[in-house]
């Protein structure tokens, strides 16, 4: 069960106390609790693989949803860092996290300001080798 306690709704929180309360006494129960951190918005995801990679792999010279993906993970290895194991003697890279899952690849995205630096530093990186990203606004008719 997930709670998401809010200041504007007092009542989420005694629902939560009332939930960990009805628990069985007879088996253990783990109970996290964090600070809430939105996670990543549809916009956000929506303009990095509809509005940057495509035009990142254009001036590449790659296409197709198989390599935007590995576009993806290439970035993802680059700034998350990477994780090297060999399989039959050859050495096989992966990001440590990706935007969906963390170092020990559990689902968990990044949050909105997470997700945000991790576009502004493909879009530096992009601009590092000459590719200039026009992002979406009023004035481009988007």
């Amino acid at each position: 069960m997930r709670f998401v306690l809010r200041k504007d709704l007092p009542e989420i929180k005694t629902n939560a106390v009332a939930f960990i309360n009805g628990l069985e006494d007879d088996c253990e129960w783990e109970i996290q609790i964090k600070k809430y951190q939105r996670s990543r918005t549809h916009a956000q995801n929506n303009t990095l693989f509809g509005v940057i990679y495509p035009q990142l792999m254009e001036f590449m010279g790659l296409s197709g949803e198989k390599e935007k993906e590995e576009l993806h993970e290439y970035f993802c290895g680059e700034y998350f860092g990477w994780d090297t194991k060999e399989i039959m003697g050859r050495p096989m890279h992966k990001p440590k996290r990706t935007t969906t899952t963390d170092t020990e690849g559990k689902k968990q995205a990044l949050t909105k300001i997470e997700f945000s630096e991790f576009v502004d530093w493909i879009i530096r990186r992009a601009s590092e080798y000459g590719c200039s990203v026009i992002m979406p606004s009023e004035s481009h008719g988007w």
